[in-house]
């Protein structure tokens, strides 16, 4: 390696090896002023084969290339200080171990863990910095915090002083990021400090440094380095907790789910924090378990875009409960590596020769840009870049990558693949690739077009910046959040192609180009609504709104607990878990505010109240989130009606079948899987007036003739079919039964067996079967529960369905691609994030509410095959559709609950 330095060659970054110390920085020093020079002098000779360059050109390059000289001259000589440094310590052991141990004795006295004053805090710090044994890494041209001197491998936790002054009239606040390099989240974080910056104190706590650690210095008053992730009872979550625990913090703002292990620190300090997640959950080995540590401790959770929320939701099961928010980011500013301003010139002139070579003034220039990798998409880049100049029909068009990683040691079958496409495609002299730059905003400039074919991007910088420059750009649909951003602007129809379509978007692409009128059109809209959508003062404002907006809810905490505890609907038996034990309705009332209203487990207070969709209507209305638990706000506002209040049957109401009731015809789907449980369901239905039509499910003919040995002294008609066993119960309830359901009944009742073959679930499904029974059919709790709801149905003609108030707050979960596609097939529209359903698939329902979901005309082949997971398919998007359609289709819901009997 030290022979290609002197040469002049550079070294492959995977081929550099660790030196001893002061030889790291040595041998990087080098390397990094050799290769400046090289690159200097390359750029000279490649300027002056072109003979209409001027010559003011000419001078730029030469005194670029004579400051680089002066740069390795002034690096070699501080390599020679090096050198006697690292002698010096060799040969005095001793003193440089008291150093340092002196050094880290004062770091831990500067780090704020002890009451000292702020300015005795500082003093400590200075004194430590001089005895830092990693100081000589520092080299000339460099600043402090570059990436070599940080903990990152030693795991040490480090404060580090920032260059803002703390103000004491300003309250403080941290943002956590999972490390300082130069990429997108960590960017983030520097913005976002240096909007805060103006109004807060502000400390950055990063897991790893990196080479933008200069710049959060810039914005902070500490940075704090931990080394390593805190992991419960290791000394990295020891001392990051005493570090949060030594000043007060107005809130946290903790960017990306690689952050979240701080989180349960700053929940168990009582620390609010507003949690941002850019990446998609489908990148995670087990999603489930990070967002659910993100749900159980952060406030407030803030999605980039819809597409990163409904992946999560998909793929770990995220509910949508109030918290949880869609901001865009802003747009980010780069913050300078500390080159040369200089050096923009040549890296501006390289672009050019890539994008507008001398001749190409013509040509409509399309962009690409990202680390070549296949989640970029950069296949699809040449794919497009073929198709339409084979469409072009004369229109000259120029494709550009820029990005690193097209090399061999970058996914290599990957980087062979696409050589062998630009080969085999004939692109090779059409689609060029350029390094990454820091000169991109240049090359917007240069462009007529951005390219995004990425197959999975949240809502990335280069689409943001280029739609504030007014650059249109192309992208696939469900790919990336940018098609959400278009579609907002009724772009969608030119610029989101369907899901990796390259003809599609090549075709949207032709348009663009050959239609200045289109292009100029598309530009401008493109660009107006990108200077608001992306606007980053809004959004730090947005997410220190939802911070504040929890402090004040805490400090309403017990103005919320004297109003739910005065209310006499508040249900503690209904709202508890099976079992649990509960003293008093304020004790009760103070265990609803912090553990089940905040989303960590969400409940319910009371049957029929949706806290969830009140809370959204109220930041509807209010246009931001409220100051208050929404149960104790709806308490206050008088319990107004609303979507989120449902009508409650209770098994106080009378029995007593009015002559309307005993006039509708009713009938009752029971899948009887498990056909030994038929003969208990039966004593349910029994303890009612009314005797449906019964209509039973059996999977094999002993299975048929013990249902109708159960059965035969059943006073009303009762018919049994073999049905297959595929479905599970929704499946016979549609497929076998539902349309002679429908055109021969008015009220249509449905509810299955349910048996855990695990003796260790035995008792939850007791538990749940008994909460579903009592309150579907009645019982020796609920009395005639049956009665009362036909009594409900034939007092209100617009009552569509009638199911059990369970106490939990279930969402789409991981269903949301089959609900979609349902919900579109019977025409619903628009579905809710929030709504109330009949969680396990029993209730009772109108047969004209009922038909839209025959008229799916399913077959058994349309549903899963056995065996079916616990969440995610189509079954569980019916289970959902049983509670959303029939309201969205003009009728109303009701729920039934059974005093004592919950879940």
């Amino acid at each position: 390696m030290l022979d290609a330095l002197k040469s002049g060659q550079l070294v492959p970054e995977n081929q550099i090896r660790p030196l001893e110390p002061g030889g790291a920085a040595l041998a990087a020093s080098t390397l990094v002023a050799t290769e400046r020079a090289r690159a200097a002098t390359e750029q000279a000779q490649a300027a002056t084969e072109h003979s209409d360059e001027k010559s003011a050109w000419l001078e730029t390059l030469s005194n670029a290339l004579s400051h680089h000289q002066a740069q390795l001259q002034s690096v070699t000589t501080e390599n020679q200080l090096l050198r006697g440094e690292l002698a010096y310590a060799r040969s005095h052991v001793m003193k440089v171990w008291k150093d340092r141990l002196a050094y880290r004795v004062l770091n831990g006295l500067a780090s704020g863990f002890l009451p000292f004053s702020e300015r005795t805090r500082m003093r400590f710090a200075k004194s430590a910095r001089k005895r830092d044994p990693r100081r000589t890494l520092i080299v000339a041209g460099q600043t402090t915090a570059a990436a070599e001197i940080l903990p990152a491998s030693s795991g040490e936790f480090q404060v580090i002083p920032g260059r803002r002054t703390p103000d004491p009239e300003r309250r403080n606040v941290l943002l956590v990021s999972h490390e300082a390099s130069r990429t997108g989240a960590p960017i983030l974080v520097q913005n976002v400090a240096r909007v805060l910056a103006d109004r807060y104190n502000v400390t950055i706590l990063s897991t790893r440094g990196g080479d933008i650690l200069d710049a959060f210095l810039d914005v902070s008053v500490d940075v704090v380095i931990t080394g390593r992730n805190p992991q419960p009872g290791n000394s990295t979550w020891r001392f990051t907790e005493r570090f949060l625990s030594a000043k007060p913090f107005a809130f946290a703002v903790v960017n990306s789910i690689e952050s979240r292990r701080v989180l349960p620190i700053l929940h168990g300090l009582g620390i609010t924090s507003v949690s941002l997640i850019h990446e998609f959950a489908s990148f995670f080995p087990e999603p489930e378990v990070a967002y659910g540590d993100l749900m159980k401790h952060a406030d407030q959770v803030v999605f980039s875009s819809s597409l990163t929320l409904n992946d999560a939701a998909e793929m770990a099961s995220l509910e949508l409960a109030p918290k949880v928010h869609v901001f865009p980011q802003g747009k980010c500013v780069v913050p300078k590596s500390g080159e040369a301003q200089h050096a923009d010139l040549i890296e501006q002139n390289r672009l050019k020769t890539y994008l507008r070579p001398d001749g190409s003034e013509d040509d409509f220039v399309v962009i690409g840009a990202g680390h070549v990798q296949p989640r970029k998409g950069v296949d699809l880049f040449i794919e497009v870049a073929r198709q339409a100049i084979a469409a072009a029909k004369g229109r000259k068009l120029r494709f550009v990558w820029i990005g690193e990683g097209f090399c061999i040691e970058n996914f290599p079958d990957y980087f062979l693949a696409l050589q062998d496409q630009l080969k085999r495609s004939g692109m090779t002299d059409f689609v060029h690739f350029a390094s990454q730059t820091p000169e991109i905003e240049y090359a917007y400039g240069l462009a007529d077009l951005l390219l995004l074919p990425s197959r999975l991007d949240p809502l990335p910088n280069v689409a943001i910046d280029a739609m504030l420059e007014g650059l249109p750009v192309l992208c696939f649909d469900g790919a990336t959040g940018i098609s959400d951003v278009l579609r907002q602007v009724a772009l969608d129809e030119r610029c989101v192609a369907d899901y990796i379509n390259t003809a599609d978007m090549s075709g949207k692409l032709l348009a663009l180009a050959n239609s200045p009128e289109l292009y100029a059109e598309t530009s401008a809209r493109i660009k107006s609504h990108a200077s608001v959508a992306f606007n980053l003062d809004s959004y730090v404002e947005q997410i220190e709104a939802l911070a504040l907006s929890v402090n004040s809810r805490k400090s309403n905490l017990a103005e919320d607990i004297e109003a739910i505890e005065a209310e006499p609907q508040f249900d503690p038996g209904y709202m508890l878990p099976f079992g649990t034990k509960w003293q008093t309705s304020k004790l009760a009332a103070e265990r609803y505010l912090t553990l089940f209203s905040g989303g960590i487990v969400a409940r319910r207070a009371e049957p029929g109240f949706n806290p969830h969709i009140f809370a959204r209507h109220l930041q509807a209305t209010l246009g931001k989130a409220i100051n208050a638990d929404p149960y104790a706000e709806f308490l206050r506002q008088g319990r107004p009606d609303g979507r989120w209040s449902l009508p409650v049957i209770r098994e106080t109401g009378n029995a007593t079948l009015t002559d309307a009731a005993k006039a509708l015809r009713c009938a009752l789907h029971i899948h009887a899987y498990y056909v030994d449980e038929l003969e208990k369901l039966l004593q349910h239905i029994l303890a009612n007036a009314t005797r449906p039509t019964l209509y039973i499910s059996v999977v094999d003919q002993g299975a048929e003739a013990e249902a109708q040995r159960i059965l035969a002294d059943y006073e009303a008609d009762v018919i049994i079919r073999i049905v297959p066993n595929i479905g599970r119960d929704i499946g016979p309830f549609l497929t076998a039964f539902g349309a002679e359901m429908v055109n021969n009944y008015d009220i249509v009742g449905h509810v299955h067996t349910k048996k855990s073959l695990a003796l260790s679930n035995d008792d939850l499904v007791k538990v749940w079967t008994r909460f579903l029974f009592e309150n579907v059919l009645g019982g020796e709790a609920g009395g005639a529960m049956l009665d009362r709801a036909l009594n409900a149905f034939a007092s209100d003609d617009k009552l569509g369905i009638v199911f059990p108030a369970d106490p939990n707050l279930i969402y789409w979960s991981r269903n949301r691609t089959h609900l979609l596609r349902l919900a579109d097939q019977m025409d619903l529209g628009t579905l809710p994030d929030n709504f109330d359903f009949p969680v396990g698939t029993m209730f009772w329902m109108r047969a004209e509410a009922l038909r839209p979901f025959v008229d799916l005309n399913l077959g058994w082949t349309d549903y899963p095959s056995e065996p079916i997971p616990i969440d995610g398919t189509m079954l569980h998007a019916l289970e959902r559709l049983f509670g959303i359609a029939p309201v969205l289709q003009g009728h109303r819901a009701a729920v039934t609950s059974v005093t004592g009997v919950t879940r």
